[in-house]
């Protein structure tokens, strides 16, 4: 089964096409900055990932969809985040580079929050938790601990 790290980036609802369209070309650059590949929106080829922004991400607002991977030739995180893959220590690495993606991402303009699932392969339930930018790597890695694997949480991220 594959591990995925996606979610959402949440804009204010004034967010013109031209703050959105520069947004996800820093986006981009950030991620390929901090060594992780960031797929947006329709370059998002896989369909677990669709289905679950569909049915449990915020629909009710301007937002971009993501897909974190390790490389651009990668449709999963598997090389990011899979304790089958990864050392503790390399994972915590990994999730310190995406907490840095995330909060670079939230200081842009009109950028209001991230909405970052993370679930081996196709899930229904989420453990959902509010951080902060910072905080992501910590929480992340405690939960590992608690469940010995890559929990099914969905985390809202604010500046």
């Amino acid at each position: 089964m594959s591990y995925f790290a996606f979610g959402q980036i949440l804009y204010s609802g004034n967010t013109t096409d031209s703050v959105l369209e520069s947004a996800c070309w820093r986006s981009t650059r950030t991620g390929l900055d901090l060594g992780v590949h960031v797929m947006l929106s329709y370059n998002i080829k896989q369909d677990n990932v669709a289905e679950m922004l569909l049915k449990f991400g915020i629909t009710n607002t301007t937002a971009t969809p993501f897909l974190i991977t390790a490389s651009p030739m990668e449709d999963t995180s598997d090389t990011l985040i899979s304790p089958y893959n990864n050392a503790p220590a390399v994972i915590f690495d990994n999730f310190r580079r995406i907490e840095g993606w995330i909060s670079r991402v939230l200081r842009q303009p009109g950028v209001e929050a991230i909405l970052l699932f993370l679930t081996e392969g196709y899930d229904t339930e989420f453990e959902e938790i509010q951080i902060r930018s910072g905080e992501l790597a910590s929480v992340v890695i405690s939960k590992i601990k608690e469940y010995e694997d890559i929990p099914s949480l969905k985390l809202s991220v604010a500046p």
